[in-house]
């Protein structure tokens, strides 16, 4: 069966696109895992920085749109991929909803903006209610901080107003908030992949071993 790796919050804006689209295009580099992109995002972000990949001739990725649930829900239980990564929108749907409950790897960017903190509150009690209509005690959902400023160096302070929030557990990994990020994807290209003059060893250090992380979890 293949994995199915989730990058999901209930608000758009908060770098869950830029997190996906970054891990799909290190595993296209590495070659070794068969893999797809589910595109659930409404803006559909992924599909158009793959048209842009496309115009500049670098590989692309294979992405899968669906629309409805029962289509959505058989693709994720039978496929032949290795692992299924799959971008949601910025919003609570049923289709989310089917794809949070049959995800093994739930990932959530949150950054110390007090608007995502609040929505993240909500992301717990959606969690909450698919944990009990599957009858589980939990769904988890891992959490990366994502877009830190520089100047922050207590990173426990970001982790406090979540502590009981029994869904959430945290990466060890820790993301800035760095100009690369934002103008390699939007060239359709990850840190990964930019020329020696634009490329950005601390950008590159933090996701790998962010995606390193994400390996290592069962």
């Amino acid at each position: 069966m293949s994995k199915i790796i989730t990058f999901a919050h209930p608000k758009g804006g908060v770098g869950k696109t830029m997190l996906a689209f970054n891990y799909c295009v290190n595993l296209l580099l590495g070659k070794q895992k068969r893999f797809c992109i589910i595109d659930l995002d409404g803006q559909h972000s992924i599909t158009n920085f793959n048209k842009i990949r496309n115009a500049y001739e670098l590989s692309g990725l294979d992405i899968k749109h669906f629309d409805n649930d029962k289509d959505l829900a058989n693709f994720i239980q039978n496929n032949d991929y290795e692992i299924v990564v799959i971008d949601t929108g910025g919003f609570d749907s049923s289709l989310n909803r089917i794809v949070l409950a049959l995800s093994d790897i739930i990932i959530t960017p949150v950054s110390d903006s007090p608007v995502e903190t609040l929505r993240l509150f909500d992301f717990n009690n959606i969690l909450s209610d698919i944990a009990k209509e599957m009858g589980l005690n939990e769904l988890k959902t891992h959490i990366v901080l994502n877009r830190i400023h520089s100047s922050v160096k207590n990173i426990d302070t970001l982790k406090a107003p979540y502590s009981r929030c029994r869904n959430f557990t945290f990466f060890d990994s820790v993301i800035r908030d760095r100009a690369r990020y934002k103008f390699s994807i939007a060239g359709g290209k990850s840190v990964f992949e930019e020329n020696k003059y634009e490329y950005d060893k601390k950008a590159v250090k933090e996701l790998r071993s962010l995606f390193k992380e994400i390996e290592n979890l069962k």
